[in-house]
């Protein structure tokens, strides 16, 4: 009961999108919210009868900054990380991709990330994976992309060496530019486990939106999954 009276006090909720991440989420040429988190946003409004809409106009920087200052309510597809554990509390994992570590065909054999030299890894500005690289790596300098269409250009061209980030997107993104240069060259320790960013002074819409997200169906799960990433 006292669930459904916040959710009552709580119809229009302004959600963080990442503009340029397919296939989790992008605004497509139409500036339609698209991806496999937009469609869960949808299943979730509609089975808890509210509004999460997404905030247009912003770069994934500008949103974590307003997630950090309130003025984004809810982020729902990011990574949990100690540093954005500061301004955030996380519901459980919907997605889980493997990280991996991208070169280009030719390269030689390379174990990790520490093969590389300084400012020859490629990651995306703000992505979880810069702190989870600058926090096991203190001592190097990464190359910091703005989007991950710019990574991946940059590696093919040989601007860089290797790009690490997670296989769904690399596939996807790879695909729509044509680029044939490059491959996956071995795994990372790291897991992208995607869930809901809430905002901290907001903790009964975590239980909230936990309870909904695991009454979604399997069915209905794969069936996202598969609209979004070819089998």
């Amino acid at each position: 009961e006292e669930e459904k009276n916040w959710l009552a006090d709580h119809k229009n909720i302004r959600i963080g999108v990442d503009p340029a991440w397919p296939p989790f989420e992008f605004f497509d040429i139409t500036r339609v919210y698209s991806g496999i988190a937009s469609d869960y946003v949808r299943l979730l409004n509609q089975e808890l009868n509210i509004e999460m809409v997404p905030v247009p106009d912003l770069s994934w920087a500008m949103v974590m900054d307003k997630a950090r200052v309130r003025e984004i309510d809810v982020l729902p597809c990011v990574l949990k990380t100690p540093e954005r554990s500061k301004f955030l509390w996380f519901t459980k994992p919907y997605l889980s991709f493997p990280m991996v570590i991208l070169t280009r065909e030719d390269a030689p054999f390379i174990s990790g990330v520490q093969d590389f030299a300084n400012n020859r890894v490629a990651v995306v500005r703000g992505y979880a994976t810069q702190d989870l690289l600058e926090q096991d790596y203190p001592d190097r300098q990464f190359y910091l992309a703005n989007n991950l269409e710019e990574a991946l250009k940059a590696l093919s061209k040989g601007e860089v060496d290797a790009y690490v980030g997670n296989l769904a997107s690399i596939t996807y993104t790879t695909r729509k530019l044509g680029l044939t240069n490059l491959k996956v060259a071995t795994t990372s320790p790291y897991q992208f486990e995607l869930a809901f960013g809430v905002r901290k002074d907001w903790p009964q819409l975590v239980n909230i939106l936990n309870k909904s997200l695991e009454s979604i169906p399997a069915a209905e799960k794969t069936a996202i999954h598969n609209r979004w990433i070819n089998v």
